[in-house]
């Protein structure tokens, strides 16, 4: 595996895919070992050394990311590391048949980690919205149900649970239900206030 990322890496590593795995164990039944070799340019790492078109795209990142850092825009940035390339002989032939398309890729590229990062925060904050809404429907809800239940418990003592349940429009056995609870808590109140059961 090639590394050019931007986290400190050393310029050889190895990844047990056991690291990854959710619960460790001493001996996994499975494991892989992947080489990772740093080729960013300032690593100079041996395997960029071995290979011209590696070096060659190792610096260009590495302009690219200079460029950034004096305060251009990532899209000038990209610009002008191919420019110095071609007027340097640096995949001079490649970014001159290719150069729009390069420009293009590695746009895209930095911009998708800029995405992935956006994305993953305007998510939270959509998620936290997303509660606040359902939480205050969950809200109304609760309060039309109570209101409704005062309003069955009101009617409890002049009409019968059927009619009560045709003007609320709600099942007869949900009256019933609404209005024993309302009689256990009055009895409840009663005995706790006066000591005795009515």
């Amino acid at each position: 595996m090639l590394y050019n990322g931007e986290e400190p890496y050393p310029e050889h590593g190895v990844q047990k895919l056991s690291e990854s795995f959710i619960f460790q164990q001493e001996n996994p039944q499975l494991e892989l070992k992947v080489d990772i070799y740093n080729i960013n340019f300032e690593v100079n790492a041996e395997i960029v050394q071995k290979s011209r078109s590696l070096a060659e795209y190792s610096w260009l990142v590495g302009r690219i990311r200079a460029n950034q850092a004096d305060g251009l825009t990532l899209e000038e940035a990209i610009k002008q590391a191919i420019a110095y390339g071609i007027a340097n002989d640096i995949m001079k032939e490649f970014l001159e048949t290719n150069g729009a398309e390069v420009e293009n890729m590695l746009f895209t590229e930095w911009n998708m980690d800029e995405a992935l990062a956006v994305s993953k925060e305007e998510g939270y904050e959509d998620g936290i919205k997303e509660g606040i809404k359902e939480g205050i429907r969950e809200g109304e809800k609760l309060g039309e149900q109570r209101k409704q239940q005062e309003l069955i418990r009101a009617f409890g003592d002049v009409l019968e649970p059927e009619v009560i349940a045709e003007k609320v429009k709600q099942p007869v056995e949900y009256v019933r239900r609404v209005l024993n609870e309302s009689m256990c808590v009055h009895e409840a109140e009663t005995t706790y206030l006066t000591g005795k059961k009515e």
